[in-house]
């Protein structure tokens, strides 16, 4: 049976595969990314204001405000109190139990402070701390991916929106290691991804039959 160190890293190899994949074909599809942190107040949490409902709220104004279009990948940690942790601009501190969700958007633009810090602080009465562009996405992804390599008392979760690149997309890049020995890289995954839905599932089902994509002359086959 693997040791717990082998599954928190294949954890986290798992997350970062994902974060630098879709980081690197949503920049091509949308342009530059934005990160930010939701963050919980001592208010929130002495009111026993509801975590997963806050931060729902939060994604239904994105969605409403930025549409079909907007895709998103978070990180959520929550270290126990009197841990000691180190916060995105890597300054160490001691948690009090607060839970933390590290967002990175794509589809959204300008993302405007002012906006998303009423929105969240109507929400769940808190601050979104950290906003800013997507500078080093090899960075973010590490960092972010970390959090799924801590076990003990420290809660971690990683959550990608369905459409992150494209339906069934983690499953295809499966198949494609499986089949040519490496993973895609990501310009073949966005021609993937600008194809359209009905042309991807159906090349999602040939692929499970004959185990590679049919579309691209020029690519592998």
């Amino acid at each position: 049976m693997p040791s717990q160190t082998f599954r928190l890293k294949k954890r986290k190899d798992i997350a970062y595969r994902k974060l630098i994949t879709g980081m690197e074909v949503n920049e091509q599809v949308f342009g530059d990314g934005r990160t930010f942190v939701c963050t919980q107040s001592d208010e929130a949490l002495a009111d026993g204001l509801s975590w997963y409902r806050g931060q729902n709220r939060l994604l239904m104004a994105l969605r409403r405000r930025y549409g079909k279009e907007f895709v998103y990948s978070w990180v959520e940690h929550r270290p126990k109190a009197g841990m000691r942790y180190v916060d995105h601009k890597g300054v160490s501190r001691v948690s009090e139990g607060h839970s933390n969700r590290h967002l990175v958007v794509y589809g959204t633009g300008f993302l405007e402070a002012r906006w998303l810090g009423d929105e969240y602080a109507r929400a769940f009465n808190s601050r979104i701390t950290g906003l800013e562009l997507v500078r080093s996405k090899d960075a973010l992804a590490c960092y972010m991916a970390n959090y799924l390599a801590k076990g003990g008392d420290e809660f971690h979760k990683a959550v990608f929106s369905h459409n992150w690149l494209f339906e069934g997309w983690w499953e295809f890049t499966q198949y494609f290691k499986y089949h040519y020995g490496e993973y895609p890289d990501s310009d073949y995954l966005y021609r993937i991804r600008m194809l359209g839905r009905g042309i991807i599932r159906q090349q999602l089902a040939e692929l499970r039959e004959i185990g590679f994509f049919t579309r691209f002359e020029d690519g592998k086959e």
